[in-house]
């Protein structure tokens, strides 16, 4: 859905399909707008490029089904995207939420187990003195 037809929704329902409201939309827009214009003019206004980032934050859509909507290629849809967040970002007033992630990772790609009085062939690591169940 492109700017113009958002635009004339009513606030409460601009936000329930931006997931922000009509003001912040707009300090987004007065963020992400450059001060000098500088080369080529975008295909997109910053108010759809902004739509088309918050639309792929909020509905998750691949990038090909926001290109076609856009009419824009995947690339030019992935590199939009991430301007659009960068400049968000650097400006200090939004920030993605959710923290802090701790991620641990356990390599179980082999497990020692006891050595079987049968068919040891197939537990055979090469590993001296060790007999190892290997998952793929």
């Amino acid at each position: 859905m492109n700017y113009e037809k958002l635009k004339v929704l009513s606030n409460e329902r601009f936000k329930r399909y931006l997931g922000v409201n009509k003001e912040l939309f707009e300090e987004m827009v007065n963020i992400i707008r450059p001060r000098t214009r500088l080369g080529n003019t975008p295909k997109l206004s910053y108010e759809e490029q902004l739509c088309m980032t918050l639309t792929y934050f909020r509905e998750y859509r691949s990038q090909y089904h926001l290109g076609v909507d856009y009419g824009l290629s995947e690339s030019n849809v992935c590199r939009t995207i991430q301007k659009i967040e960068n400049k968000l970002m650097r400006s200090g007033k939004f920030s993605l939420s959710g923290g802090e992630h701790e991620c641990i990772v356990v390599d179980a790609t082999e497990q020692e187990i006891e050595r079987p009085k049968r068919r040891q062939r197939i537990h055979y690591s090469g590993k001296k003195n060790a007999t190892l169940k290997k998952h793929k």
